[in-house]
């Protein structure tokens, strides 16, 4: 687990370096948040904010959010990305039961009934705080609008 952290920490580092470098990836990152607005939702569920969550199972409510990036480290299950929602606020989702190659960078992702942990502890003398979001089925997530085939779900989910 100490890994991951670190992963997304470096990850979170290369993005500010990215970001800057100049105003295209800060417009390009600005007009992927803007557009989260017309993503459409089914009436069933409530759109919601990071700040909006509840920790453990937030029922009835949706997640829109942009892919920031894919945190990479040697394990195959789960998958970790940042988020960043409409708010601009950036968060770890955590996936189970996808293949990571469903969502990519820059994708649109609607999170259907997400399951929250408020993330709390110190390591190496540093405090982290930050929110994560985990999903454990293809049904609990939408890409650019769209549900995911089944060819997406991970060998483990079928098990």
């Amino acid at each position: 687990m100490t890994r991951i952290r670190e992963r997304v920490r470096e990850r979170i580092r290369e993005r500010v370096k990215e970001k800057s470098k100049g105003k295209s990836m800060e417009t390009s990152l600005s007009s992927l948040i803007q557009s989260l607005a017309t993503i459409d939702l089914n009436p069933s569920y409530t759109r919601a904010t990071m700040d909006l969550l509840t920790e453990g199972l937030n029922k009835g409510i949706a997640v829109i959010g942009a892919v920031r990036c894919l945190v990479k480290y040697e394990y195959e299950a789960p998958s970790y990305y940042v988020i960043c929602d409409s708010d601009e606020k950036s968060f770890v989702l955590t996936v189970f039961g996808i293949q990571k190659e469903a969502i990519k960078k820059g994708d649109q992702v609607t999170l259907l009934k997400p399951f929250c942990k408020f993330v709390d502890f110190e390591w190496e003398e540093k405090h982290y705080q930050f929110k994560s979001v985990r999903v454990n089925l293809l049904e609990q997530v939408l890409v650019n609008g769209k549900a995911l085939s089944a060819n997406f779900a991970s060998r483990e989910s079928l098990l």
